[in-house]
């Protein structure tokens, strides 16, 4: 897993690449709690390369979620993989997440 900053200016644009699961989940959480700590303001996630999202990151996607909306901020997720857009979808996420093509 990996997170790139791509652009600071709001929103934050970041690319989310390879797996979100049990492994690099909490390394996942503290990079994204570091970045939105540095730019409390809106975020968008390239995910064309985020290929795999287990329940684990499913759990770290709620947390961050939460602390979006504390911020009066919001997360865009783009061009998400269709497996990724799937478990998203099953869990109820696509109701609450903006997501766009």
């Amino acid at each position: 897993m990996e997170i790139k900053v791509l652009d600071t200016s709001n929103p934050t644009q970041l690319a989310i690449i390879g797996r979100v699961d049990t492994v690099t989940a909490d390394e996942f959480l503290k990079t994204m709690e570091k970045i939105l700590q540095e730019h409390p303001q809106d975020m968008e996630w390239d995910c064309t390369e985020w290929k795999f999202l287990s329940s684990a990151g499913l759990r770290v996607l709620f947390i961050l979620v939460k602390k979006t909306k504390m911020l009066k901020a919001t997360i865009t997720l783009k061009h998400l993989d269709k497996n990724v857009y799937e478990v998203l979808k099953i869990s109820g996420f696509t109701s609450f997440l903006k997501i766009v093509d």
